[in-house]
């Protein structure tokens, strides 16, 4: 049996296509337990596959089966009113049953829960799209350069043209990276609305002939000790209603402005970071935690190194992207096991300070 851990765990068993049946066909089974943040279970929650007409709901244990699904790449939902919902994107595999644990957080009494179920299912219809051209840095079109919507489980390999396309895609927030052999990689962010039909050209940089053949995996992109993005794509897949994400299109509004005053602009302010961390503070015994906002953060650089300093020591337009993870939204634990000192470390899955991952322009 293949085990695989992805997120809170997953666990895929041996192909069982039926006799007779063609093995690539075969489909795919998902099942689980959905649950609170104290580990009760919920019950009468939705599951569903977006793109499909599959569609399932917890029973009173929270425990739900998706049979019958086609392998492939899908979005699947888990949402009940009066709690953020979480999406995930499955790659089935033929004949594989894939067992999950999803953690749904109740809506803060602050938020109306209608309100919230309104913009979750705005989101949640596919009306955008990304259609692309990958060029040299003469303007040559590339053809056969992989992209990847990181977190989407989505790849698409550039025509003689250079041209690529995603559809139909979600409202939210990207990562593009593109890869080819000889090449340096290159990523993009941008966030999508409703009916957005984005358009972008993406500049790949040739490399010099004569590196090693360890250089040349390690500037390509295929560094095989480099987990970061696997790690950024883990987190894409478990986005959940309290978690941002902000890209380079929307901190370029903020010019040089410091990383706080960024992100206060785009809803996190100071006062509600402070808040959070303070109370978790209090509640880990940490009495020497500093507010996210006025103080010192805690920081994963470019998805690898810790840093426990103040955001506005960051200006937004030296950032490509940003994420920010309050207490006990970061499920994967790909930010925990790497932050080192007392102040950033995790208690408990659901116990951990607001953190931030910064991820610098033109550093990979």
């Amino acid at each position: 049996m293949r085990r695989a851990l992805v997120a809170l765990g997953i666990i895929l068993g041996a192909p069982s296509a039926a006799r007779g049946q063609n093995p690539a066909l075969a489909p795919s089974t998902l099942v689980g337990v959905v649950r609170d943040s104290t580990g009760s279970p919920i019950g009468d929650a939705e599951v569903l596959v977006r793109e499909l007409t599959h569609a399932t709901r917890t029973n009173a244990r929270g425990e739900f089966t998706l049979r019958d699904v086609p392998p492939g790449a899908h979005q699947v939902w888990f949402r009940r009113l009066g709690y953020r919902s979480v999406d995930y994107n499955w790659e089935a595999r033929p004949g594989e049953r894939t067992e999950v644990t999803v953690v749904l957080h109740a809506i803060p009494r602050t938020l109306d829960p209608v309100v919230v179920r309104a913009e979750e299912d705005r989101r949640l219809k596919g009306t955008s799209s990304i259609l692309g051209l990958v060029v040299d840095s003469a303007g040559t079109p590339i053809d056969e350069a992989e992209v990847q919507l990181v977190g989407a489980n989505r790849v698409a390999v550039t025509r003689p043209n250079g041209g690529f396309l995603f559809r139909p895609l979600p409202v939210g927030p990207y990562l593009l990276r593109v890869r080819k052999l000889g090449y340096a990689p290159t990523t993009m962010t941008l966030s999508l609305v409703d009916h957005d039909d984005r358009e972008v050209v993406i500049r790949i940089r040739a490399l010099p002939v004569n590196l090693d053949a360890m250089k040349i995996a390690e500037r390509n992109g295929y560094a095989p000790d480099d987990h970061a993005l696997e790690d950024l794509d883990q987190r894409m897949r478990w986005q959940n209603f309290r978690t941002i994400v902000a890209g380079r299109d929307k901190l370029s509004e903020f010019g040089t402005m410091g990383l706080d005053q960024a992100l206060g602009g785009l809803g996190v302010t100071g006062a509600e970071a402070a808040a959070n961390q303070m109370a978790q503070a209090r509640h880990l015994g940490r009495g020497r935690i500093q507010p996210s906002g006025f103080g010192d953060a805690c920081i994963l650089l470019n998805g690898k190194t810790q840093l426990h300093q103040p955001l506005h020591s960051f200006k937004a337009d030296q950032i490509e992207m940003v994420e920010v993870y309050p207490s006990g939204s970061e499920v994967t634990g790909t930010i925990s096991t790497k932050m080192r000192t007392d102040d950033c470390r995790a208690l408990s899955l659901f116990q951990h300070p607001t953190y931030y991952v910064v991820w610098l322009r033109g550093e990979r």
